[in-house]
């Protein structure tokens, strides 16, 4: 984060992290202002399975709370809140796009969390890597996507499909 500020980055979003390592370095950002600021979602929604714990495994990770039905929405949405999340995220990853399959949450609880995030004035950002799992989220009323669908190349119908729906697009980086 210091490093961002340096080169002019003012503000980092966060798209998922347990709150244990989250909450004590943003209140170090707080005290100091030589770090850019960040945003963070907490716990990102995802299936316990799911994506990214197939590239956490060893780690220590505490177990993510999830939703696995439409009635835990609303719970899932009001303890990230409760942690300080600043927006919520949502993680629409089968594994299609890189040729494996992986457990994932099914679209009518993101639409259920999409729904009770912004009765609760938040946004919602989502990773969807094919295109097919980008048009659920903007479909669902998802505001950003984290990325972009990497199973194929994009087209003007699709394009205009967000930009219609006022979807915004965080690009990568890194």
């Amino acid at each position: 984060l210091r490093q961002a500020l340096t080169f002019g980055v003012t503000t980092e979003l966060d798209m998922g992290s347990v709150p244990a390592t989250m909450i004590p370095l943003r209140a170090e950002v707080e005290a100091d202002r030589s770090f850019a600021d960040v945003r963070s979602a907490s716990f990102s929604l995802t299936h316990l399975d799911g994506h990214p714990h197939q590239f956490r495994k060893g780690l220590n990770d505490p177990v993510w709370p999830t939703a696995t039905t439409v009635a835990e929405a609303a719970g899932f949405v009001d303890d990230r809140i409760s942690e300080g999340a600043d927006y919520i995220k949502l993680i629409a990853e089968s594994g299609a796009a890189f040729g494996f399959q992986l457990p994932h949450v099914p679209p009518e609880i993101h639409a259920a969390v999409i729904a009770e995030a912004h009765a609760r004035g938040k946004m919602v950002m989502a990773h969807a890597m094919t295109l097919h799992e980008t048009e659920q989220m903007v479909d669902a009323g998802a505001d950003g996507l984290a990325h972009l669908f990497a199973d194929t190349a994009h087209t003007p119908e699709i394009v205009d499909r967000i930009a219609s729906a006022n979807v915004f697009v965080v690009p990568t980086l890194a």
